[in-house]
């Protein structure tokens, strides 16, 4: 967070997606910019964090911006870390209250090795040839 600007409220990216139906969350600017540079709608969260076992959770207002828009549906590409993975379930809950569709990338189950970590900026390009075919299907 910067002085003046809370990520909190705000999803990075919104502002270029006119009507979309289905939206991709990642974390990060620079993964929000690699899936719109391969033609998947994304926004960025700006983070996620873990806090004493709170998981993180998607403020109404930022769940409102996302309703505005005619979102009516949200596949989660969080990166396949600890926070990452505990955001998922608070992500969840908080659009699910509103009645949009969540799914889960889990990009976890492309990794070879349970130990390694991925990040949806340098995901393999399988990953985001998955993606886009979904994102079309839904």
């Amino acid at each position: 967070n910067s002085k003046g600007y809370q990520s909190r409220n705000f999803w990075y990216g919104l502002n270029f997606e006119a009507n979309p139906k289905v939206i991709v969350i990642v974390e990060g600017p620079f993964d929000m910019l690699r899936f719109r540079s391969e033609g998947i709608p994304a926004i960025a969260n700006l983070g996620v964090q873990l806090r004493n076992d709170a998981t993180e959770t998607v403020s109404d207002e930022k769940v409102m911006q996302l309703l505005s828009k005619g979102c009516t549906k949200v596949i989660l590409a969080l990166d396949a870390d600890t926070a990452g993975r505990k955001a998922v379930e608070g992500f969840t809950a908080s659009f699910a209250k509103w009645g949009i569709e969540v799914y889960d990338l889990n990009l976890s189950r492309y990794l070879k090795n349970p130990d390694d970590k991925m990040d949806p900026g340098n995901a393999p390009m399988e990953v985001l040839q998955d993606l886009k075919s979904f994102v079309n299907s839904l």
